[in-house]
């Protein structure tokens, strides 16, 4: 279990403290009493997510600059950026001729960003009532495929045993794998990877990514090269299997 908080987006001003972003607005530290950069930097939470609600370039608290100082301040925890879905997708992108939506830049900005690890979406309402068409942008567009939640490194390194014994059989990829002992090193989930080619075998391509499971066998039809890796419980993953060829 992790155990994270997710503050008001601002934590200082910087007209109050040379720390602060350069913004103006209520501030976590001063208003909520909540000193979620201590909090970080000495361990006691392991992520956080600030509620960056406002658009790209909100006059008083500008995504565009938050953004930049959350990843600047994240010491070596965890940062989601918490997005509101509906302020997203209402607002133009004053800085595109082609974008209806701030939906691409923010994910974006998120992605080039260093220390961020990604984006949590509130409501949740909102993207599973598909608002503005964001669930289908998502799913289309910017989530097309799976992706392994980030590690804890700060919790273990270590990586568990690979998967071995992998064979097709009857229509599913099998495989066997390192018993559970109560262990952070478990072996408590699967990664299955397609490739076109044994040569092509890349685990940083998330694209290639065709099922997250907790079983040890998976129905495939595409032909192709398989190979699968093992996750603990603080999702570091092992080295891959042994590839196996799909007809």
């Amino acid at each position: 279990m992790r155990f994270g908080v997710s503050p008001f987006g601002i934590w200082r001003n910087k007209k109050n403290d040379k720390r602060g972003s350069d913004t103006n607005g209520l501030e976590n530290y001063d208003a909520l009493y909540a000193d979620v950069i201590l909090w970080a930097q000495k361990g006691w939470i392991d992520y956080l997510i600030p509620q960056l609600y406002w658009e790209l370039e909100h006059p008083r608290a500008s995504y565009i600059v938050l953004v930049d100082w959350w990843n600047n301040n994240a010491s070596d925890r965890h940062v989601y950026i918490g997005q509101h879905t509906e302020v997203t997708m209402n607002k133009r992108d004053i800085n595109s001729s082609t974008e209806a939506t701030q939906l691409k830049t923010k994910i974006d900005m998120t992605r080039n960003a260093e220390n961020i690890q990604g984006s949590c979406w509130w409501p949740s309402y909102s993207v599973t009532k598909n608002f503005g068409g964001v669930s289908d942008s998502l799913a289309t567009n910017h989530h097309a495929s799976p992706a392994l939640p980030p590690s804890y490194p700060w919790i273990s390194t270590s990586l568990p045993d690979s998967p071995y014994d992998l064979h097709y059989d009857k229509g599913s990829l099998k495989w066997s794998a390192a018993d559970c002992i109560n262990s952070t090193d478990d072996c408590i989930r699967f990664v299955v990877y397609r490739f076109d080619s044994d040569k092509t075998i890349d685990l940083e391509d998330a694209s290639k990514i065709i099922a997250v499971t907790t079983d040890k066998t998976l129905p495939v039809k595409k032909p192709g090269y398989y190979v699968v890796t093992a996750l603990n419980r603080v999702n570091n993953e092992s080295f891959p299997s042994e590839s196996v060829r799909v007809k």
